[in-house]
C-alpha cells in the first residue's frame, strides 16, 4: 500500500515529489494512462520474479508508461 501511495501523492503533488518507489505492490497498473502523463520524477518499480501479481503489474506499468 506504501507504493501506491508514493504514487498517489506524485500524481497529487508533481512538483513536491522527487521520486516515487514501489515495492512489491499492485494495482498502479490501472491508472489511467492520462493520469500518469502528469508526473514529472522517476517512478522506481521492485518487484521479485517469483511474486507473479507484482511482476506482471511492473511489466504491465512500465512498458505501458516508459518514458525515454
Amino acid at each position: 500500500m506504501g507504493g501506491q501511495e508514493s504514487l498517489n501523492a506524485n500524481l497529487n503533488d508533481p512538483q513536491a515529489v522527487s521520486a516515487s518507489v514501489i515495492i512489491y505492490g499492485f494495482g498502479f497498473d490501472k491508472i489511467d494512462t492520462r493520469q500518469l502523463e502528469k508526473l514529472k520524477s522517476t517512478v522506481l518499480v521492485i518487484a521479485g520474479s517469483e511474486d507473479s501479481g507484482a511482476m506482471q503489474a511492473a511489466i504491465h506499468f512500465l512498458s505501458t508508461n516508459n518514458k525515454p
